[in-house]
């Protein structure tokens, strides 16, 4: 089949076509030569080993947004418990990281 955009990533960073590859909540690939900066929500085994940055993500409850389901349901998320320790939201760590590198985020 067709391959998905993020395989396509993952397929670019393990032939070395990409210098860096940001992970949302997902475990490095086995291979590929460059930065890995992973976002996660629980430290793997692979994330300590492979990740060169791992910054603390969101667990389902301190989450609180909307997801849209692959039929186009939209299903409204609340948060039940605060955030732990230096945990942020996920679009406020993407933001500040962009803002980091010069790229323009809009809303």
């Amino acid at each position: 089949g067709r391959p998905r955009v993020g395989d396509l990533g993952l397929l670019a960073f393990e032939r070395g076509e990409l210098s860096c590859l940001y992970l949302l909540g997902v475990d490095p690939p086995t291979s590929g030569a460059g930065t890995i900066i992973a976002h996660a929500a629980f430290l793997t085994d692979a994330l300590r080993e492979q990740a060169d940055v791992v910054l603390p993500a969101e667990a389902y409850p301190e989450k609180e947004g909307a997801v849209t389901h692959p039929d186009g349901r939209i299903q409204r998320v609340r948060r039940a418990v605060r955030h732990i320790g230096e945990t942020r939201d996920e679009r406020q760590v993407l933001d500040d990281l962009a803002s980091r590198i010069g790229l323009a985020v809009t809303s």
